[in-house]
């Protein structure tokens, strides 16, 4: 009577208590998106500052290869 051996119990973490906010989920979400927005606005500055640097980059690389 090769039983099996019982399974060895489990030790379940305690399930951590969430904080509760102090402000409605609404206002939360509103800011996330707000954040968002001006997220969305600095990539776009780093975009443009991005392709000014290319233009410039590629000015100087046009003005050297007149020069010789």
């Amino acid at each position: 009577m090769g039983g099996r051996l019982p399974a060895p119990e489990l030790e379940l973490e305690p399930e951590l208590e969430e904080p509760v906010p102090d402000e409605p989920p609404e206002l939360e979400l509103e800011e996330l998106e707000l954040e968002e927005l001006e997220l969305d606005e600095l990539e776009l500055e780093l975009l443009e500052l991005l392709e000014l640097e290319e233009a410039e980059v590629l000015n100087s690389t046009l003005s050297i290869g007149e020069i010789y």
